[in-house]
């Protein structure tokens, strides 16, 4: 099942010694290929959820920091 409407996102700003970008989470908690970064687009296209790319970047050491910019929801 592809997911194509998306009625609330909620954006991250996920800052790792790798990259430093902007995140989108689809209210399933999935990342979001619209609004996301390319050097987390992987993370999209793999279908994986928001807290399984933090734990990732956990085990690997290279989280430094996220912060929760912004939810949008949309009214349709």
């Amino acid at each position: 099942m592809d997911r194509v409407k998306t009625y609330k996102r909620t954006m991250y700003w996920l800052n790792t010694n790798k990259f430093c970008a902007g995140v989108s989470v689809d209210q399933d908690g999935y990342v979001y290929n619209f609004d996301t970064a390319p050097c987390y687009m992987w993370a999209a296209k793999k279908k994986m959820k928001f807290s399984q790319l933090l734990n990732y970047y956990k085990s690997k050491k290279w989280l430094i920091s996220c912060k929760k910019l912004d939810v949008e929801i949309d009214p349709f």
